[in-house]
């Protein structure tokens, strides 16, 4: 028998990404119009579209219909129990985009809302026919999502400022946001290492820690450039895709005996 836990889903529904994909991000291009069109990096294929008005106002209707076979299918998968779960996707979008109560221009409450990307897991164990993952676990990916969309924001630190958009990067500003993101990181590492036991996680994610807290003495006001950020999304990109399989195989997520390298 294979020594693999039979516990971690093996996000087979990776499908509805696309529509995902389609809904949170499209959805995020309609409310981020007028910011956009101060950030210089937008609209190429690494930092995002940045559609004309005319598109705008198709992409509703677009986004609506990429949803509708991936509801019908989903909706037969794993039950009504799906319709919910679509429902408080919405909620969670909507929330974040609202042109007044909009959660992405309330410091800190940006960052909490992006804990609704654990959706995906609850999701992809229903489809997989699996246990949910430990609760850690998903305490390790609400704080995966934070460090990186504040990661994000300290990039688009400038645009955000000249758009009046409140951030919690402009509010706390690029030192704080760097150390906050390297105490998450290292927090991060701390929880696989007592609740999953996996060596090579642990590292990496206090590797880069450090490398924030490094980065946040030698150059605590100064942001990475274009050419910089460019490199950085490439190879981290490239890490999350040559990782899956080794992510998938190996049960990383599940509970098992603390392995070395």
């Amino acid at each position: 028998t294979s020594s693999r836990p039979h516990y971690e889903p093996c996000f087979s529904g990776i499908t509805n990404t696309v529509a995902l994909g389609y809904i949170l991000y499209g959805w995020n291009d309609i409310a981020d119009y007028q910011t956009d069109l101060c950030n210089p990096r937008k609209g190429t294929f690494l930092f995002g579209a940045r559609l004309d008005p005319t598109e705008l106002k198709k992409l509703p209707v677009r986004i609506g219909l990429v949803q509708l076979p991936f509801i019908v299918i989903f909706t037969v998968a794993v039950g009504p129990r799906f319709l919910i779960w679509f429902l408080i996707a919405l909620v969670v979008n909507f929330l974040y985009n609202h042109p007044r109560i909009g959660f992405k221009s309330r410091p800190f409450w940006d960052m909490a809302n992006q804990s609704g990307y654990l959706l995906v897991f609850v999701l992809s164990s229903w489809l997989n026919d699996v246990p949910q993952l430990p609760p850690m676990i998903f305490l390790f990916g609400a704080m995966f999502a934070m460090h990186s969309h504040l990661l994000g924001q300290i990039v688009d630190i400038d645009p955000d400022r000249a758009s009046g958009r409140k951030t919690t990067a402009v509010v706390i500003g690029i030192t704080a946001s760097k150390a906050l993101i390297a105490g998450l990181l290292l927090a991060e590492a701390v929880i696989i290492h007592y609740s999953i036991h996996n060596l090579e996680l642990t590292l990496f994610l206090a590797i880069a820690g450090f490398g924030f807290i490094g980065d946040t003495i030698i150059r605590p006001n100064r942001l990475v450039t274009n050419r910089q950020l460019r490199v950085i999304l490439l190879v981290w990109n490239a890490v999350a895709v040559l990782s899956m399989y080794w992510i998938w195989k190996e049960g990383v997520f599940s509970t098992h005996p603390y392995k070395s390298m």
